[in-house]
């Protein structure tokens, strides 16, 4: 299990009572901390890190513990520099990793050595409102903006919600609180 407080190293829970800092094989780990943590295939990915809030970094495939890029694994690290402000949320989509930023969506996606990930803008004036306000129903994704609800299968944007529906939401919604807001979707009530 790894676990990120966005402020601290990440931890590494294996075995025994507590969480340890996650640590290179060898040498020191290219980033001290990592404000989001996902998974896409047999690698960790750590986004938002302490040297820049559009890094993207990796681990070597099924090694959590190897992060410096080599020639002998398949770790990598790049900056996304299309990207408006830092990256706020990460999220599955289908095979792939939906990346939202201040005003866009980026898309993840695996293509093998020697670069081993590659990114692409897919959408613009498309924003996360926070880290937990975009969740992945099939190959799709439901977000929380600040015009309403969306969904998107990282081609093209939908507005899903009723005039009530979105009247009733911002009624009730703290907008100074906004980035804490957690999205789920309830399977049984689809």
């Amino acid at each position: 299990v790894l676990a990120s407080n966005g402020k601290e190293q990440i931890q590494i829970y294996k075995t025994g009572p507590t969480f340890a800092a996650l640590t290179q094989t060898a040498g020191v780990m290219p980033f001290t901390y990592a404000k989001l943590i996902a998974k896409l295939g047999p690698h960790v990915i750590a986004l938002n890190t302490n040297r820049e809030a559009n890094e993207i970094c990796w681990c070597s495939a099924d090694d959590v513990h190897g992060w410096i890029p080599l020639p002998a694994n398949t770790a990598g690290q790049f900056t996304i520099r299309d990207l408006e402000g830092e990256i706020l949320t990460a999220v599955p989509l289908g095979e792939r990793l939906g990346i939202y930023s201040n005003d866009s969506l980026h898309i993840m996606t695996y293509i093998g050595a020697p670069y081993v990930f590659g990114v692409q803008k897919v959408l613009g004036s498309v924003r996360a409102v926070g880290r937990a306000t975009v969740f992945e129903v099939g190959r799709e994704h439901i977000r929380l903006g600040r015009q309403g609800f969306f969904r998107t299968d990282g081609t093209s944007l939908t507005y899903i919600a009723e005039p009530a529906v979105r009247e009733w939401f911002w009624a009730r919604c703290n907008v100074a609180q906004i980035s804490k807001t957690v999205c789920y979707h309830n399977e049984d009530k689809n």
